[in-house]
């Protein structure tokens, strides 16, 4: 099954479950960091439209959203699509 990723805002991502945010530090080197959407007591939330308020609770980064995307598909989820 291919899964597309459901753009949130300019460098923000919605996949499967999980936020993709590209980050461009003063350093110059872009990452792309991966974590769950919570609300304001850490409860698991889905976002539900652009402005609707979350926070994320980040877990890991790549270089490029495709990394960022192919990572999720990989450890995220095992082979019968379940989230881990």
């Amino acid at each position: 099954m291919k899964y597309t990723a459901k753009k949130l805002q300019h460098g923000m991502y919605y996949y499967r479950g999980l936020v993709i945010e590209k980050f461009v530090p003063d350093s110059g080197a872009i990452y792309w960091s991966i974590g769950d959407t919570v609300d304001c007591f850490g409860t698991p939330k889905k976002p539900k439209e652009f402005a609707d308020y979350f926070s994320v609770e980040w877990h890991d980064s790549t270089n490029t959203l495709s990394d960022a995307k192919q990572l999720v598909d990989d450890i995220y989820f095992n082979n019968e699509g379940e989230r881990i």
